[in-house]
């Protein structure tokens, strides 16, 4: 879904997920080392998902969360 997205809009599936959240309201936090990846994380304020396209990322969601639990994961 976001690599479909991702073509339609020249961008990639990184920036059509953070620019759904901004459009959400939630402030999407990117990590990364590398300069151009920096810029690109940023790069996501020329554009808007708009209409059918909003919705099919909204139904994506499911309530799951991926990372490690902090508690019980062996740093």
């Amino acid at each position: 879904m976001p690599q479909n997205l991702a073509r339609k809009y020249g961008k990639t599936p990184a920036q059509i997920l953070m620019r759904r959240n901004v459009q959400q309201g939630i402030i999407p936090i990117p990590k990364s080392k590398n300069p151009a990846r920096l810029a690109e994380n940023i790069a996501v304020f020329d554009f808007a998902p708009e209409g059918e396209d909003m919705v099919a990322l909204g139904g994506m969601h499911q309530n799951r969360r991926t990372s490690h639990d902090p508690l019980t994961f062996d740093f």
